[in-house]
């Protein structure tokens, strides 16, 4: 992707439980390759994660809120069950931890998977619909049955993060945005056909 300056990158997580031994032991971070110089690769971590509950990102998305062609934010997500955003600062040329470094979203399941982003209006209010899935197939804990014993259920998430001139958190909303804040909806298989199944809307109170 390209950045604000003109600077072509490669931008990806650094992966499935990061190694204990790496400089951030543990934790989950986005990784910067810059095309023309891979040497000066740069890691942009949360301090969450360490060498004995090991962290790892796994989804980078990056998108273009001003629609000028070029990165200027990136969503990312661990295995923690986080959604984290970084912003591109104009003033230091670099990319920063945003929303006073804490997560946009958390929820109780990881995620290993690829984000999509995208954006929309809600109620006249421009911002980003970033689509997440839970799920992880990876260590023994992971398989059939101890995991659906313990999460029996995994989610598709869509979370609206608004746009703001000074990439501010709104300040009605608190932070993070948990799974019980979001509007459910619940896939039923459909009993005539098992292939297909229909969302249905499930209102809070």
């Amino acid at each position: 992707v390209q950045e604000p300056d003109g600077a072509w990158v490669v931008l990806v997580g650094n992966g499935d439980n990061a190694p204990p031994n790496s400089a951030r032991s543990g934790q989950a971070c986005v990784v910067r390759i810059p095309i023309e110089s891979p040497v000066q690769t740069q890691t942009l971590c949360v301090n969450v994660g360490d060498s004995t509950h090991l962290n790892g990102m796994t989804a980078v998305a990056p998108i273009d809120t001003n629609q000028d062609q070029r990165v200027d934010r990136l969503y990312a997500a661990d295995h923690y069950g986080d959604i984290w955003r970084f912003d591109w600062q104009n003033a230091t040329q670099k990319w920063q931890l945003s929303l006073a470094g804490k997560p946009l979203f958390k929820n109780p399941q990881p995620f290993s998977s690829d984000l999509e982003v995208g954006l929309n209006t809600l109620s006249g209010r421009t911002g980003v619909v970033v689509y997440a899935g839970t799920g992880r197939w990876l260590d023994e804990e992971d398989l059939y049955p101890n995991y659906l014993a313990t999460l029996p259920n995994h989610y598709l998430y869509a979370v609206f993060d608004e746009i703001s001139a000074n990439n501010a958190a709104n300040p009605s909303v608190t932070l993070p945005i948990v799974h019980t804040d979001l509007l459910e909806q619940i896939a039923d298989l459909n009993t005539q056909t098992s292939s297909n199944f229909t969302l249905t809307p499930a209102y809070k109170g």
